[in-house]
Parts: structure tokens; C-alpha cells; sequence
């Protein structure tokens, strides 16, 4: 019964927003890399898979910003707007047209995230177990 106990007692840090973020981009340009591998082995069938998932976590990065009175969550959406229809395309060029937009972004939140953790500790930017769902402004 004492390792139920510590395991109970046990507390997992939870991931941070920038964390998720910092995940999600690295995951997304791997995929990329899959694709432009399968690509120029000339299995293009072999990338429609990393192309999907790539899509949708730009769809899902998409999905969690608000998309009006931000000036800065309008050109995010662009941007992931814009990687989501390279998916389409399915080509060589259109994985170094993504990557060339997620790249710079990754290196960019990478560059702030000690910033943004020390806000989320600070509760300045709320922790994702307590985000909300629906925003409503009357």
C-alpha cells in the first residue's frame, strides 16, 4: 500500500502553454521532414499521412487563438492558414514554403519561453487546466 500512497501523492507538473506550443511546432516541422523524405523517394503516398498530421495541428494551433481584436492573432491565423494549404499542395516546394513559416516561429517562442513560463507561474497567463471553453463578451 505504500507505493499507492506515493503514487497518490505524487504531483505531476503540468505542461505549460509555451511547452505545448514549443511540442506541437516541433512535431509539425517533423512530420514535415517525413514527407520531404518520403518525397524524394518518390513515395509520395508515403507522405499524405505526414501531411494530414502537419494540418492538423496547424488547424489545431489555429483553433486556439481568438481570432478578432488581435492583430497579432490575425497574422498567426494567416500564417497557419497559409501551411495548411501547402499541405494540399503535396510537394517538395510546398514542405520548404511551411517549413520557412514554422521555423522561424518555433526559434521564436523558444526565445521567450522562460518568459511566458514565469507568466503562467505568475497566473498572467492562465495554466491550460484552467482555460477556458466558450468567451463570450456582451
Amino acid at each position: 500500500m505504500q507505493g499507492y500512497a506515493a503514487y497518490k501523492e505524487a504531483q505531476i507538473a503540468p505542461m505549460t502553454r509555451i511547452d505545448l506550443v514549443l511540442t506541437l511546432y516541433r512535431k509539425a516541422l517533423d512530420h514535415l521532414a517525413k514527407a520531404r523524405a518520403a518525397l524524394a523517394d518518390h513515395h509520395p503516398e508515403g507522405a499524405l499521412p505526414h501531411f494530414a498530421k502537419t494540418q492538423l495541428i496547424v488547424l489545431g494551433l489555429a483553433a486556439g487563438l481568438p481570432g478578432h481584436k488581435d492583430e497579432a492573432a490575425r497574422n498567426f491565423l494567416r500564417l497557419y492558414e497559409f501551411v495548411a494549404y501547402q499541405m494540399v499542395q503535396r510537394t517538395l516546394e510546398s514542405v520548404e514554403a511551411a517549413e520557412k513559416v514554422l521555423r522561424p516561429l518555433l526559434k521564436g517562442f523558444e526565445t521567450v519561453r522562460e518568459q511566458a513560463v514565469s507568466l503562467e507561474l505568475q497566473c498572467k497567463i492562465p495554466p491550460l487546466d484552467r482555460d477556458r471553453l466558450v468567451s463570450l463578451t456582451v
